[in-house]
């Protein structure tokens, strides 16, 4: 990790991330979902840029699917893989989402007789 992320940041988003794999899991299903919580939680550190922000995360859950007795060597490959190609733009998107950079006048409905989506 870079020196410039204070040790106690770092230690605090280990904790979680590692509490966030024992209740879920670490998989190619849920990958997304563990880097939408470390993002969200992240954003409580205002001493970091977006880009530490981003790095950070991305490094840890690295280092967490590296780390893993759990994973086979193909698995940690296929999240390795997707760590790398698909989690940067994920991550970026979500910012740009979160700002407001994208609008969204059409929401699917989820069933008939669903209401639209509340979420956005």
């Amino acid at each position: 990790m870079k020196n410039n992320i204070p040790k106690e940041i770092a230690t605090d988003l280990e904790t979680m991330l590692k509490k966030l794999i024992a209740n879920y899991g670490l998989s190619n299903e849920n990958i997304m979902f563990i880097v939408t919580n470390m993002m969200s939680n992240i954003g409580k550190y205002k001493t970091l840029t977006g880009l530490e922000k981003k790095e950070v995360v991305i490094i840890l859950v690295n280092k967490a699917i590296d780390e893993s007795n759990e994973l086979d060597d193909q698995v940690k490959d296929v999240l390795k893989m997707t760590m790398q190609t698909v989690v940067p733009t994920a991550i970026d998107i979500m910012i740009d989402i979160s700002k407001g950079r994208y609008k969204f006048k059409y929401l699917p409905r989820l069933a008939a007789g669903c209401k639209k989506l509340k979420c956005c």
